[in-house]
């Protein structure tokens, strides 16, 4: 206040002005009349205060609106990122949210898929297999394999038939007929890189068939370095772990047998979903 009123010419203007004022005010006082030069000079004190006051007084407005408009630009800039930018980005994260969730759903139905058509391929290529061998008389195995094989080679390379013998009865409530043609000899055909053809039809499995999906590993990928390769064995809504270790391969296992109360042979047909098993892999026997 003291630098504004006595080093600006504004300032210096008020100060002698009041003085100006004061002076007029005693001298009215004490003589009582003022002749028209000390008028002239009370009202040029007038002009001087009057002209310093209307400068500080714009002065002060124009401070003041600058305060007031930066407080102003600063609650409309956070009014701004609150009620704009932080909802662009609230639904922003909640779409990709949202498309991941969609898409990870979706792939899941896609693999899920996958498995299932694989699963009834797989069980209708070991039935009509099994089916013709019992209609050949268990003549020519061999020969129905190798067919049999190479008709879907080309779209499901590594794909491996085998003819394992069955002489448990089934149940006595089938449609079946009373006898079943003579058991083959056990016969295999295609590569059979991913495990050893099966000696037997597992005690577990009825006459109905299985469709599952394993999940296997070659010589050398296993994680847990244990003797045995682990296998995932998927049957319907139950999941069976046979040893610890995360596989990385999988196929889909189809069983089948001929329509018969003992039907002596089951046909056993794996449909590998990677791709097709290099032919210097180690066989390792899948689970029975």
């Amino acid at each position: 206040m003291k630098h504004a009123l006595l080093r600006t010419l504004p300032g210096r203007a008020i100060v002698i002005g009041l003085a100006i004022k004061l002076a007029v005010f005693f001298l009215r006082t004490l003589a009582g009349q003022m002749s028209a030069f000390v008028g002239v000079f009370d009202t040029a004190g007038s002009i001087a205060v009057a002209s310093g006051g209307g400068y500080f007084l714009v002065r002060g407005m124009a401070f003041v609106r600058r305060r007031l408009l930066w407080r102003v630009r600063r609650k409309l800039i956070i009014s701004y990122i609150f009620v704009g930018f932080v909802p662009a980005i609230l639904i922003i994260a909640f779409f990709l949210l949202g498309g991941v969730l969609l898409f990870s759903n979706f792939s899941s139905y896609l693999v899920q898929n996958r498995f299932r058509v694989l699963g009834e391929r797989a069980a209708s290529i070991a039935s009509t297999t099994a089916s013709e061998i019992q209609r050949a008389g268990g003549r020519d195995v061999a020969g129905i394999l190798a067919r049999r094989q190479a008709a879907i080679a080309g779209e499901f390379p590594g794909a491996s038939f085998a003819v394992v013998p069955m002489n448990r009865p089934c149940a006595s409530s089938g449609t079946a007929a009373a006898s079943g043609a003579p058991s083959p000899p056990s016969d295999a055909a295609g590569p059979w890189s991913h495990a050893e053809p099966p000696a037997s039809v597992p005690g577990w499995v009825t006459c109905g068939g299985f469709v599952g999906l394993l999940a296997y590993e070659r010589e050398g990928e296993s994680a847990s370095g244990g003797g045995g390769p682990p296998v995932i064995v998927v049957q319907g809504p139950a999941v069976n772990v046979s040893s610890n270790g995360l596989p990385s391969h999988a196929l889909i296992r189809a069983m089948a047998f001929p329509e018969s109360r003992v039907p002596g042979f089951g046909v056993v047909g794996d449909l590998l979903s990677t791709s097709a098993s290099g032919s210097n892999c180690g066989r390792r026997r899948a689970p029975s």
